[in-house]
């Protein structure tokens, strides 16, 4: 109750390939999150092994149990709209996939009363 659940997706990119990652982030999937009204909050990452963390809101902890779930779905279907077709928006994931090296899921929370914003 009260509690807004999030994906962390922490990401490290391949060495000198992060402008690559970045070209796709924001010239494309930015658009997308507007799009359907996601609000993401990114946070480039100055310590650590990780170079970025993304928090996507999604519906609670089972989105988790979906091979894919219904809002990567939506987001998708999105994308692909946004991009002129499945494949092309595909091949614009897959030059963004090829600048990462490593990234991993966590699930997040935080306490809606105790937000400041």
């Amino acid at each position: 109750e009260n509690v807004q659940y999030y994906e962390a997706l922490f990401v490290k990119f391949k060495p000198g390939m992060a402008d690559q990652a970045w070209e796709a982030i924001y010239d494309h999937f930015v658009n997308v999150d507007k799009k359907i009204g996601h609000k993401v909050r990114a946070y480039d990452l100055q310590t650590g092994e990780w170079d970025l963390v993304v928090f996507f809101p999604i519906d609670g902890p089972d989105n988790f149990s979906w091979s894919t779930s219904p809002q990567d779905e939506k987001w998708w279907a999105a994308f692909a709209e946004l991009e002129g077709g499945a494949d092309k928006a595909q091949e614009i994931f897959k030059k963004y996939l090829e600048a990462v090296a490593d990234s991993k899921e966590e699930l997040a929370h935080r306490h809606l009363e105790i937000d400041q914003e």
